[in-house]
């Protein structure tokens, strides 16, 4: 699963704590993307297991942040 920290109504974080507390949902793998860059964050989702990727400005940055996505979850493009 792909997750934004800063969404409205029940943020990232939250649904992060959620998940990981929920037996069902606690081994879906998730990566956090999102415009924070924050340490705070960033210790957050390490407590959890989960990689926080800044998202980048460039498209090519972009691209290259989507690669490593999918790369850690098997697929290669």
């Amino acid at each position: 699963m792909i997750l934004d920290l800063n969404m409205p109504v029940l943020n990232g974080r939250e649904t992060l704590a959620i998940m990981k507390s929920e037996e069902v949902t606690e081994c879906i793998p998730v990566v956090a993307f999102t415009t924070s860059t924050s340490q705070q964050d960033e210790a957050y989702c390490r407590k959890f297991g989960v990689r926080m990727i800044t998202k980048p400005l460039s498209m090519a940055d972009i691209r290259e942040a989507s690669t490593s996505i999918l790369g850690m979850i098997g697929i290669m493009i």
